[in-house]
């Protein structure tokens, strides 16, 4: 199994910080992988290391971490009601590919790989992720990419646990969408300047039209199924793929990708009537994911398809929620820099049940992560920091509950 290293696993963040918060994260992380399936209600996604990780990465307390964790596993199935098929063998797995109803054995069989004492955990996440004939990158796209945003909490936290379970849940959403990642594009039409002009274009086209009946990335089959729908799905991701490998964009999340993030949470919905697209707020989460992910693969074919990932997942997100007209006016940064204490106010807020409609909200997950993303590239992208500091504001002072998800 050993080959060139391409994939920089990181150390452990449990064997550096041993303060109250960091100890309670790590047991509820375990809790959860020891008794909770990966998916409930057959296809939503159990998202409890996702929520305990923004909270914690937001100042929460241990009390706050164990009331989130509380109430996240309200609606989990236990790994008991799983099916039970053992079997001991790649082949075999390979033949299983995307029958959710081995997710178990899928659990079982990587977490034999991640404990095999003959086995280096790199070497094996490699092997998986980058080297075997079906290699599992391709296909972090499926379950709208749950296992790209499981693997990128698995880096982030330094767990080795989560990232085979990431591969587990890769196994268990195997999606046809992998093709797509991984086929030969037609060469692109068009030489865009900007992301926000491919959108645009997106909007105007009539490919797409009575294509998608309602919001819901449900219907990501019914735009596969329209012959016309899915040949322009391919001409724009040719488009969009050519533009973000560009040469002076060096294979890395630029501060126009966090823009385009930022616009589609906050700058879809009428002037004068708040509303945040759940859908469309997860591409603030991919590019978060391609930030973390981008710098652990040392290959370049590595990085091209996680861009690639991250550019068909917006295209098919903005067609299914009804390709909005992103507004940008509806958002204004300040001239003047942002300051520690104004990032603090936000994130104690974002974490307060004070002065909200939804109380509920500072256990919803992916507020919460919303909130901490906005944080973590304010730090880094220097340039955008004064709109990300609008946007959280916004965000915080005016979020209650998600829109956008249409009828199945």
């Amino acid at each position: 199994m050993s080959s060139t290293g391409k994939l920089r696993f990181p150390g452990s963040l449990f064997t550096s910080r041993h303060d109250e918060a960091t100890v309670v994260l790590r047991r509820l992380i375990e809790d959860n992988h020891n008794q909770n399936r990966l998916l409930y209600k057959e296809v939503l996604h159990n998202h409890v290391q996702h929520g305990l990780l923004a909270a914690y990465c937001l100042g929460s307390s241990g009390a706050r971490l164990r009331e989130l964790y509380s109430e996240e596993i309200k609606e989990l199935e236990s790994r008991e009601e799983s099916k039970r098929e053992k079997f001991t063998t790649e082949l075999v797995l390979d033949e299983l590919l995307g029958h959710k109803e081995n997710e178990l054995d899928f659990i079982i069989y990587f977490e034999q790989q991640r404990s095999n004492p003959g086995v280096h955990v790199q070497e094996a996440l490699q092997y998986w992720i980058l080297d075997r004939e079906k290699e599992f990158l391709p296909a972090f796209i499926g379950g709208y990419a749950h296992p790209l945003i499981m693997f990128a909490d698995a880096v982030e936290l330094g767990s080795s646990m989560l990232a085979f379970d990431a591969l587990a849940l890769t196994a268990t959403d195997w999606s046809p969408l992998t093709t797509l990642v991984t086929m030969s594009l037609p060469p692109p039409e068009t030489s865009p300047s900007s992301l926000l002009e491919i959108l645009d274009t997106i909007r105007n086209d009539s490919s797409f039209e009575h294509v998608v009946p309602s919001p819901g990335i449900q219907h990501i089959a019914e735009i596969l199924h329209n012959r016309p729908a899915t040949t322009a799905i391919m001409k724009y991701l040719s488009i969009g793929n050519e533009y973000i490998l560009r040469p002076e964009f060096n294979l890395q999340v630029t501060g126009e990708m966090v823009e385009v993030a930022i616009y589609l949470l906050m700058c879809t919905h009428v002037p004068g009537a708040p509303a945040f697209d759940f859908y469309l707020n997860h591409n603030l989460t991919f590019v978060n994911c391609l930030h973390i992910l981008l710098p652990v693969f040392e290959d370049t074919d590595a990085k091209k398809t996680l861009l690639r990932t991250y550019w068909l997942l917006t295209i098919l997100a903005f067609v299914t929620q009804g390709r909005p007209v992103i507004n940008t006016e509806l958002i204004q940064s300040r001239d003047a820099g942002p300051s520690t204490a104004e990032w603090e106010e936000i994130k104690n807020a974002a974490l307060s049940p004070i002065g909200t409609l939804n109380p509920k909200r500072i256990f919803d997950a992916h507020f919460l992560k919303a909130v901490h993303i906005m944080h973590t590239f304010g730090l880094v992208m220097e340039g955008i920091e004064p709109l990300l500091l609008a946007a959280a504001q916004r965000f915080v002072a005016e979020f209650n509950n998600w829109t956008g998800f249409g009828a199945s």
